[in-house]
């Protein structure tokens, strides 16, 4: 068992997207978000939060940053997040709509693994 209850997947979802728009602020949009638990974050647990940009890239005119968080708790790895995020460049990425976004967001993945 665990030596406690444990904080879950939507809780974990939570804190990472709110790390992230707080980067971003209102001109950042989420357009993909993917995360592996590896080890269970408890209450009272020190979690520390850190991110960084991997890669940039030009696409629909959004910039598209790729991002890596990394969840810690006593300086081990709890969880690891791969994230892409759109933000402006020559149109803001909320301007685009219902169907236009899908596209753009599929464009941006294709752009790198090219």
């Amino acid at each position: 068992g665990t030596r406690d209850i444990f904080m879950n997947t939507p809780t974990q979802m939570g804190w990472i997207g709110r790390y992230i728009t707080d980067q971003t602020g209102p001109e950042g949009r989420l357009a993909s978000l993917r995360f592996q638990m590896r080890r269970p974050i408890f209450p009272g647990d020190r979690l520390s939060i850190a991110g960084k940009v991997r890669q940039v890239r030009e696409s629909d005119g959004c910039r598209w940053l790729d991002l890596g968080v990394d969840l810690t708790t006593e300086g081990k790895p709890a969880t690891t997040c791969a994230a892409l995020v759109a933000m402006p460049a020559r149109r803001r990425p909320w301007s685009l709509d219902e169907h236009s976004w899908p596209e753009a967001v599929a464009s941006a993945r294709v752009s790198w693994i090219s």
